[in-house]
């Protein structure tokens, strides 16, 4: 039986290639699923303008797109999450770190038809317990959003709802269809 060989958070660092974006999980480089479909890729550019635009260029903090957030699991304290969106309050940021330490703030993955439910679950609740206030899932393909929150609630969102940014971002309101190419 072959067995992997671990490598460190630094050897990561050092490996990773922006060109071709890699989680670190339990000592491997696991590759993104570039599978993002046109509806995702829209919901994504949304995501970043509204998120934005609520913040405005000196706010409480700041809109990232794939960037490292080493989560510090307990069974894996290493591992490097890269959320497809992400805010970050101002007083947590390192702007000269390769990597943020902890979750964010607000976490966001936007669902691939190649990504698997299970996993991404996996990650939502591996941001949680490792500090994130707030997790968005979204799905472009069914228009749905589904949040999470630490202390266990979740709510599923459709067309007719809208996404709030509850403590995390206050006064933040979306309407959920705005996140979706029109019909």
């Amino acid at each position: 039986m072959e067995t992997k060989t671990r490598i460190s958070l630094e050897e990561y660092f050092e490996r990773f290639d922006p060109d071709n974006p890699t989680e670190l999980i339990d000592g491997e480089m696991v590759p993104l699923e570039h599978g993002m479909t046109f509806r995702g890729a829209f919901t994504v550019g949304r995501l970043v303008t509204l998120l934005s635009k609520h913040v405005g260029p000196r706010g409480p903090g700041f809109v990232l797109v794939d960037y490292r957030f080493v989560l510090g699991l307990p069974h894996d304290p290493d591992a490097v999450r890269l959320p497809d969106v992400a805010f970050v309050r101002a007083d947590r940021a390192d702007v000269d770190a390769p990597a943020s330490r902890g979750a964010p703030d607000l976490a966001i993955e936007v669902i691939s038809p190649s990504d698997k439910m299970i996993k991404t679950i996996k990650k939502a609740r591996e941001y949680l317990i490792t500090g994130a206030r707030l997790v968005w899932v979204i799905v472009s393909e069914t228009r749905t959003v589904m949040v999470y929150r630490p202390d266990g609630n979740g709510t599923i969102l459709g067309d007719a709802d809208v996404l709030e940014g509850e403590d995390v971002l206050p006064g933040l309101v979306i309407p959920v269809q705005e996140l979706f190419l029109p019909d």
